[in-house]
């Protein structure tokens, strides 16, 4: 496979997984699914780089959390992880880590964090460990985060639903 089809089919999977990450995230809001109702006080997106295993099949996202709260001190940038199950990508954000980004201060008041800082901050972290050495993509980095734990959270995550 040349470079440049591997690049397209990097490409393809890349968008794919944004598309059902977003997806996912708003159907989890409409669900009541606890762990995601922030999002509602946010003005949030995924990022536009995606950082996926060699085989396309698993990989890491981020979450771009900019709070509407003008007093807000801090911006946030959550670590998804999405791995392609029987065809169809899940995402799990429970038990991942979060970037918490100070808001600086201006004449008394607190500027939040555009968009772009805050995917910046989230790429510098993943990027550290994303390619080794040589710069080929570290694939333990990224599929050692799918295990049974990862599962039995998500599932925790999922049951936990606000009350109407």
């Amino acid at each position: 496979m040349s470079s440049e089809e591997t690049t397209k089919m990097d490409t393809t999977a890349q968008e794919e997984l944004k598309t059902a990450a977003h997806q996912i995230l708003t159907s989890w809001l409409a669900e009541g699914i606890e762990g995601v109702q922030f999002l509602k006080g946010s003005e949030w997106k995924i990022d536009e780089q995606v950082f996926l295993n060699s085989s396309n099949d698993k990989g890491y996202l981020l979450l771009l959390n900019q709070d509407k709260d003008p007093q807000a001190e801090l911006d946030y940038v959550q670590v998804l992880y999405a791995s392609k199950e029987d065809g169809k990508w899940n995402i799990y954000l429970e038990s991942l880590p979060n970037l918490v980004i100070p808001r600086k201060k201006e004449n008394g008041s607190f500027v939040a964090n555009t968009l772009s800082q805050l995917a910046a901050a989230g790429e510098k972290e993943i990027g550290r460990q994303y390619k080794n050495g040589n710069g080929e993509i570290n694939d333990e980095f990224i599929n050692k985060e799918f295990n049974e734990d990862l599962k039995k959270n998500h599932q925790r995550f999922l049951s936990r639903k606000i009350k109407n």
